[in-house]
């Protein structure tokens, strides 16, 4: 298999970054060549800490049950929008992993972040919303594949360094030379670019969601299957660890919910740059994810 120089790789990406005729398709077989060329993702841990998921509220909308925390249900999937790991109407389980982070002590925050700063952005009349944040319990330990490229992640959570040491070791190993090395390493590390671009984010997500896709049935004739990804937080410049999982893993009943704390999210009246973040309330679903939220003692997180 013909190796690509990395300049006409980024070349022929930054064509469909900046064609948005282009469908998926055309760039299909640039990331499957990569993957084959590299398959050095995967790796099952003994164990993670517990998910964390954040789910926007709409106005004046409840939460009742936590059914309204994981994945959007049947009846509202053709509503999906194309967005980082997947397709329009496709269905996937988006989460955080907490730990490792350099500036983040609240394990709910990268969660936070990743689901709201980018409409917090785009529309200045964004305030005093909503969002219910809930912990997910593992059962069933995921099988990973990771994306830990980004300069950022590596420099600001341990978890994202410790990988990026594990793979670039097997991938220094198994290269043939020192030159396809260094091709492989630019090409992952531009993939790992692509996951934390906000600007021109429609086109870029044609690519990431391409390779989430790829990756979670590329290797299956082979006997060889995927639960998750995990890549850098693009509204934590990366310092965040996201997960999608897939919606089977999920209806396998591998994960559970154990509680749900709800945070009104504020800007701040003299900055309306500033946001806080304030936890009001909590519940522990019982045994129908029927939730009864009970008040929170004062708590404060910004």
């Amino acid at each position: 298999m013909a190796i690509i120089p990395i300049d006409s790789y980024k070349e022929r990406f930054e064509k469909l970054l900046n064609d948005k005729s282009i469908s998926e398709i055309e760039f299909d077989s640039l990331i499957e060549d990569l993957i084959f060329q590299v398959p050095l993702g995967a790796l099952q841990l003994e164990k993670i800490p517990f998910l964390i998921r954040t789910s926007l509220l709409d106005k004046n909308e409840t939460c009742s049950n936590i059914s309204r925390c994981s994945y959007v249900p049947d009846l509202k999937k053709n509503n999906i929008p194309l967005q980082r790991c997947n397709f329009e109407a496709q269905q996937v389980f988006y989460a955080s992993i907490p730990g490792g982070m350099l500036n983040f002590g609240d394990g709910a925050q990268p969660s936070l972040m990743e689901t709201t700063v980018q409409k917090i952005i785009d529309d200045p009349s964004f305030d005093g919303r909503i969002a219910a944040v809930s912990r997910w319990q593992i059962i069933k330990q995921p099988v990973f594949w990771f994306l830990p490229y980004y300069s950022n992640s590596i420099i600001t959570n341990e978890n994202f360094n410790f990988l990026y040491n594990h793979f670039d070791a097997q991938l220094k190993e198994s290269s043939q030379s020192n030159e396809v090395y260094l091709n492989f390493i630019e090409k992952l590390k531009y993939l790992s670019e692509l996951f934390c671009k906000n600007s021109n984010r429609e086109a870029a997500y044609k690519i990431t969601a391409t390779y989430y896709n790829k990756i979670m049935t590329l290797f299956k004739p082979f006997d060889r299957f995927y639960d998750a990804l995990i890549y850098p937080s693009a509204n934590t410049k990366g310092e965040g660890m996201n997960i999608v999982l897939t919606k089977d893993y999920v209806d396998q009943k591998n994960i559970f919910c154990d509680l749900v704390i709800l945070y009104e999210i504020n800007r701040i009246p003299n900055n309306l740059n500033d946001i806080w973040f304030i936890p009001f309330t909590q519940a522990t679903p019982d045994e129908l994810g029927e939730l009864n939220f009970k008040s929170l003692d004062k708590i404060i997180t910004k």
